[in-house]
């Protein structure tokens, strides 16, 4: 995909990490630079043209959601340049987070950046593993930079409650697991995108399946995961049943 996207000129960012291995018969070690996650590639440039190169070109891609608002996930320019200089320079500081960005919002204030290099950036100081970390949303996934002991903040809305606008995701009322299920759902409009969201239906089939056999899911919650599933395939399938009907 890399090959493609720098022959067609496209400006995009992908976060790598170096995965150490021994090969079965012999003693060295080995490395080799892999994305950080699988599939995750960052675009430059406007959602509805992004997309449309994406339909061109690789059919089953998607420009991910954020879930937090159910919109395409964007990113702030600077914001975005800023996280791949410390990607750069110091890329042990950047760690990927399973939980959704609202998970850490709990009791928690927004805070921005005043000083230093990484001024401008929005996040929640948040204690792992012993370290002062700024938990940031980069376009809709939960990052953890760490370092910023000695950096100057403020608070990002004083005295205010956060807006309906920025965060809907409150208004679907969606549960820490229902939140990450969802960023696996897309409006499916035409027969194209219904193959690729079959894609991920089965996927998440497949982990439901795969949580109960190492037993990290009872019975019980794989039966709710499932209708939440269901449940989803008819709220994201509507505008497709719709021209149907």
């Amino acid at each position: 995909m890399e090959e493609l996207l720098l022959k067609d000129g496209r400006a995009y960012f992908v976060h790598k990490t170096i995965r150490y291995f021994r090969r079965t018969g012999k003693r060295n070690v080995q490395h080799k630079e892999m994305p950080t996650i699988s599939g995750l590639v960052f675009f430059q440039g406007l959602p509805q043209e992004i997309q449309t190169y994406l339909d061109r070109t690789f059919p089953h891609v998607h420009l991910c959601r954020n879930c937090s608002t159910g919109k395409v996930a964007r990113i702030d320019d600077r914001q975005m340049r800023l996280f791949m200089r410390v990607n750069e320079t110091e890329p042990d500081r950047i760690r990927f987070l399973l939980k959704p960005f609202h998970y850490y919002a709990r009791n928690r204030i927004l805070l921005r950046i005043t000083t230093g290099e990484l001024a401008g950036l929005e996040g929640y100081i948040i204690r792992i593993d012993r370290d002062r970390r700024l938990v940031m949303d980069v376009g809709g996934i939960s990052v953890a930079i760490s370092g910023v002991h000695a950096e100057h903040f403020e608070e990002v809305n004083p005295g205010g409650m956060p807006n309906a606008d920025v965060n809907p995701f409150y208004q679907r009322n969606l549960q820490e697991r229902e939140a990450l299920i969802d960023r696996y759902f897309h409006p499916v409009k035409d027969d194209t995108e219904v193959a690729a969201q079959a894609e991920n239906i089965d996927y998440l089939r497949e982990y439901v399946l795969a949580e109960l056999a190492g037993k990290r899911m009872d019975i019980r919650k794989a039966w709710i995961t499932y209708a939440f599933i269901i449940r989803e395939i008819g709220y994201y399938y509507a505008p497709y049943t719709d021209r149907l009907g």
